[in-house]
């Protein structure tokens, strides 16, 4: 089964503290595949790339946080 990450950028987090667009992404594709939502205020990004694997990645973005989504990439 692939595995899929889903990231919000740091910059996102602060302003808005939820991860409700992603969580129902997550809830909808978890048939198809193993997912995981990573708050980047929670652990380092590389520990999760690192233990996770995941096949795909997704980065969420506003054009405002656009910059730091592609740095994060």
């Amino acid at each position: 089964m692939r595995k899929l990450l889903l990231l919000q950028p740091p910059s996102l987090t602060r302003v808005h503290r939820g991860l409700y667009n992603l969580a129902a992404l997550a809830t909808y594709v978890e048939g198809f595949c193993e997912v995981r939502v990573h708050d980047s205020t929670d652990a380092a990004l590389e520990t999760c790339l690192i233990d996770f694997q995941p096949h795909i990645v997704g980065i969420t973005s506003y054009t405002v946080t656009y910059g730091e989504s592609i740095e994060q990439m």
